[in-house]
Parts: structure tokens; sequence; C-alpha cells
């Protein structure tokens, strides 16, 4: 049996707009811009997606250029022990690719990167979080 690789596509469900069909030709990566409140007891990173003639090998995170953590087709989740990722960082088993933030500050603002890597070819797609304003919770104290 003959993959044509030409048929291959994603498309990008989340975050919005949609984008895609993508071809396998198609290299360029989209940025979106989530604001995320500073002190959040967590935040989520959505991203959706199908494919289409290419079969899902896993999903990686990054935040700049380190790797937070995976999911692979089959499910099984890690997260990488550097500094305290596995205490700040969860990725959603129920999602396709969701990472979670918890307890928010300044230190997480970036961009953060979902790679969905398939038989043919590693589709990257970004959420630049910035961080804006104090939850009430951190700013308590200017009720008085």
């Amino acid at each position: 049996m003959t993959l044509f690789i030409s048929d291959a596509t994603i498309t990008w469900t989340l975050p919005p707009p949609q984008r895609g069909p993508l071809q396998t030709s198609v290299s360029s990566v989209r940025r979106t811009i989530q604001q995320v409140i500073n002190g959040s007891t967590e935040a989520h990173l959505t991203w959706n997606f199908t494919l289409s003639g290419e079969i899902l090998d896993r999903v990686i995170f990054e935040l700049g250029i380190v790797r937070i953590g995976k999911k692979t087709s089959s499910g099984i989740i890690s997260i990488e022990p550097t500094g305290n990722f596995q205490e700040h960082f969860e990725i959603s088993r129920s999602d396709p690719a969701t990472l979670i933030i918890y307890n928010v500050t300044e230190a997480d603002e970036g961009v953060f990167a979902c790679m969905v890597e398939t038989n043919i070819k590693t589709w990257t797609d970004e959420i630049e979080v910035q961080i804006v304003g104090k939850s009430i919770k951190t700013c308590w104290y200017l009720n008085f």
C-alpha cells in the first residue's frame, strides 16, 4: 500500500481561529496570544487538531526551547524532571493537547509550543502567554 504524503493534512481547531487543512509542505507556525492572570491557581493552554492521512505518535509541549513534557498516542504522559516542572505543569489526560500551568507567575510569560508528531511530519502551533494584572487572591490587601 502506497501512502501519498501530499494527502496528509492537519487542521488546528483550537485555539481559534481554525487553521487548515495544512498540507505537509506547509512549514509555517501560527502563534496566538493568550492572556493569563498573574496568581491564577491554574491556566489551561488548549490546542486541538484533526489529522488526515497520518498516524499520531505523540504530542510534545515546550516553553521556548525547553521541553516540558509529552503525551503519547497511547495516553502515556510524562513531565520532565527539570526544575519544578512536575509540580508546576500537567498535561490533560482527557483532552488531545492541553497543558495546565499551576500557580501562574510572571515567570510563566513566554511562548509555549504544541508539537504534534506523526508518522510523516511534526506540526507545531504556539501560544504566547502574556501575564496580566493580579488575581484577587494576590491583591487582598488592596481592599482595605
